[in-house]
């Protein structure tokens, strides 16, 4: 069977999903750009699927592409897969139209979830998505979500849930996690202080600025707060003062393994993230994290077991985790070994291809 997926960009952790469906497929994936200019990925090379990448341009938000020969690569296939990428809609509307026109059953892939940052857009914008995604809704035959948040946003929006297929894709490749640090001893220091860990793009939706001011001044409590962005000088004003907060820059590779392995604990304090792959990472690397609602991946996290659930943009919450681990050790120990066994579980690329696979199969089926 011939499947064709439009997707945004060349994610590193994608590749190996696409690879997974090329097993079973025969695979080719259309990307709107090769990444993000922000991003700073190494992107390895697919074996198993064919691509190619669009001509772009980019204006504003969007990416604009010229879809050259799209109509026929659509047409030729059995089944087109699209995600739901908000920088690639115009892409994405003309693969909606190109899908109809040739008859072929359509898959629609989503991560989007209702949070209060979303809200914050103005009126006339919201409008505008709404109607947008509504139409583009109604065209899709199944559908595959990232997570229990993504679903409930597709019923919000006139989805029928038997379209939906069960489970994630949101699994994130062993290959990508360095194993040359796991298992090395922590630095020990004579005075034992909980080893906080957060890291991303800096930029105002990730909420690093509420983590910061919950963990400024805490004694007991050192952040490492590892990234690179727009937000960065906000992010180092904000901590000029504290005295327990330091920024390493952006990491990968074995620096990247080394704080994980260093760290106690990881902070997610999103305001709005579709999954959050950080989550799998720490998991992977047995830390506990602390989560705020306003992410998918809070479907990983059971709430005292191996992590905890917060609220977003509330310090005080963070805070109160943060010295409640501080004072039971013992917990901390038993919040780990959970969190590992959480973390093998998400490098299963295999699971995340089945999700598509059933999606497929019920594209197929309500098509017919």
């Amino acid at each position: 069977m011939r499947i064709v997926i439009i997707h945004n960009e060349m994610a590193p952790y994608r590749i190996f999903l696409f690879d997974e469906l090329g097993k079973g497929f025969k695979t080719k994936v259309i990307f709107g750009r090769k990444k993000d200019p922000k991003r700073l990925w190494n992107i390895p090379l697919g074996k198993r699927f064919r691509w190619r990448v669009l001509p772009e341009i980019k204006v504003g938000s969007y990416v604009l592409n010229a879809p050259w020969g799209l109509f026929k690569e659509l047409k030729d296939s059995d089944v087109v897969v699209i995600a739901d990428n908000v920088d690639i809609y115009p892409l994405i509307l003309i693969s909606v139209m190109f899908t109809k026109l040739a008859c072929k059953p359509l898959v629609l892939w989503v991560g989007h979830l209702d949070t209060e940052y979303t809200e914050e857009r103005k009126f006339i914008l919201r409008k505008a998505d709404e109607i947008l995604k509504r139409f583009l809704y109604s065209m899709g035959n199944s559908f595959v979500v990232y997570s229990s948040k993504s679903l409930n946003f597709l019923v919000r929006r006139g989805v029928k849930p038997h379209k939906i297929a069960p489970g994630t894709t949101q699994y994130y490749p062993q290959e990508l996690l360095s194993e040359a640090l796991v298992g090395k001893e922590k630095n020990v220091k004579k005075t034992w202080r909980l080893q906080a860990l957060a890291l991303g793009y800096f930029e105002r939706r990730k909420g690093f600025k509420h983590l910061i001011r919950a963990l400024c001044g805490m004694k007991e409590v050192e952040l490492t707060l590892a990234g690179s962005g727009d937000y960065e000088k906000t992010l180092k004003e904000e901590a000029e003062e504290c005295g327990n907060i330091e920024f390493p820059g952006y990491v990968d590779g074995e620096l990247k393994a080394q704080l994980y392995i260093n760290s106690d604990v990881f902070v997610f304090p999103t305001l709005h993230d579709p999954w959050g792959f950080v989550v799998n990472e720490a998991f992977y690397y047995g830390l506990p994290v602390i989560i705020t609602t306003a992410a998918g991946a809070v479907d990983a996290v059971v709430n005292g077991k191996n992590g905890f659930i917060v609220e977003p943009g509330n310090p005080n919450t963070i805070r109160e985790v943060l010295a409640h681990l501080v004072e039971n050790k013992k917990l901390l120990r038993k919040l780990k070994v959970h969190a590992k066994k959480s973390g093998k579980k998400l490098t299963d690329i295999s699971k995340g291809a089945k999700t598509i696979e059933k999606a497929i199969k019920k594209a197929i089926e309500l098509h017919e």
